[in-house]
């Protein structure tokens, strides 16, 4: 793996067609940015960064030996996985939690965006781009009941895309089909609908094959479970080169 000042980066120079992206891997908070007035164990906390993520990202890409670009700092910092201009690429709160040092993020945005956006997304770029009939597969976790929502989230795993490709419906019809998981199309957040991320700054609207697997976290914080859903994973991708 190398480490660049604001991710890291697996198998940089593989040809293996797939690149994966995590944008909320990481909960790091940059030494010299102000933090105060946050809970003591904020960075454990789901608003911090995607519980379990990295490891199974780290895990899975190793196995295939493919490219993964993996974000370094907890998206309180900003948001990677939003497009530029985005309202709340720098969130003020979440899930109840006030964020005390974001509350002029517009102040805050063009130093951030430079320094800590823009290099994360020149790094996928270049990934997806430098070599002929890449995917682009994004990996996030979300939590199975917010503090702020009575709602229990159901979904094991849910298959989200802005538009529906030859990528994403190969995933819809391995994972929708297995009987011990419960999987969604395009839950918890449909993405056809807006929040558009990643996939959507660097793929979908190239027409290049990409779609977003977005666990619970529970899915991937749990060793066992994690192991299961990288075997599934693993053999879903393997499976693409029979198609």
């Amino acid at each position: 793996m190398k480490t660049y000042e604001t991710f890291s980066v697996l198998n940089e120079q593989s040809n293996h067609p797939i690149v994966i992206t995590a944008e909320h891997a990481g909960n790091e908070w940059p030494v010299g940015e102000p933090i105060f007035g946050m809970p003591h164990n904020w960075q454990e906390q789901h608003y911090a960064y995607d519980r379990g993520v990295r490891n199974f990202v780290t895990d899975l890409a190793r196995a295939l030996g493919c490219p993964a670009v993996l974000g370094k700092y907890s998206r309180v910092l900003i948001d990677l996985n939003r497009v530029p201009g985005a309202e709340d690429i720098i969130k003020t709160s979440n899930d109840g939690v006030e964020f005390p040092m974001n509350q002029n993020p517009l102040d805050l945005l063009n130093q951030r965006f430079d320094k800590y956006y823009i290099p994360y997304h020149a790094k996928v770029k270049e990934l997806l781009w430098n070599k002929p009939n890449r995917f682009h597969l994004c990996v996030h976790s979300y939590i199975q009941k917010k503090m702020t929502d009575d709602f229990d989230n159901p979904w094991h795993l849910g298959i989200q895309y802005p538009v529906r490709n030859n990528l994403v419906q190969s995933a819809l019809d391995y994972f929708l089909t297995l009987e011990d998981a419960v999987v969604a199309d395009n839950l918890p957040y449909d993405l056809r609908k807006g929040l558009p991320g990643s996939i959507s700054l660097h793929a979908a609207a190239f027409g290049m094959p990409t779609v977003e697997l977005e666990f619970r976290d529970d899915q991937l914080t749990d060793l066992d479970r994690s192991y299961h859903w990288q075997g599934l994973v693993l053999e879903w991708i393997r499976s693409l080169a029979k198609e």
